[in-house]
């Protein structure tokens, strides 16, 4: 999809921590205008995602506590990947809900076993 994403806060180190707490929110939002030029940033690939922070403005050498967010990933691949995720959670919280059921199961068959114990000593 190519899609840019910009992300800012008031300083370097509450701007890292931002950042981190909200790519998700980030990565759904289109900017509102195209990051500043920039040199001397830190950047990291991430799956087809390239996180890019800080740096200085090109233009007047201005420090930049800013995170941009290059997405790589095209439309068809991340419908695909969603629905794999998707599909993966349900499957997780199948799984959960097959080992509660089986725990339920497990003591609902303990009581009724002491309750049969229990009516034999009173006959």
């Amino acid at each position: 999809d190519g899609d840019l994403h910009v992300v800012a806060a008031a300083d370097a180190a509450s701007s890292q921590a931002a950042a981190l707490a909200d790519t998700r929110q980030a990565l759904r939002e289109a900017p509102a205008a195209p990051p500043i030029a920039r040199a001397g940033c830190a950047m990291a690939a991430i799956g087809d995602r390239v996180f890019v922070f800080g740096g200085a403005a090109l233009d007047d050498g201005a420090p930049l506590d800013d995170l941009v967010v290059l997405d790589l990933e095209d439309a068809a691949g991340r419908e695909q990947r969603e629905t794999v995720e998707f599909h993966e959670r349900l499957e997780r919280e199948r799984v959960r809900r097959d080992a509660e059921d089986a725990r339920e199961a497990k003591r609902v068959s303990y009581v009724r076993c002491r309750i049969k114990i229990s009516r034999q000593f009173l006959h």
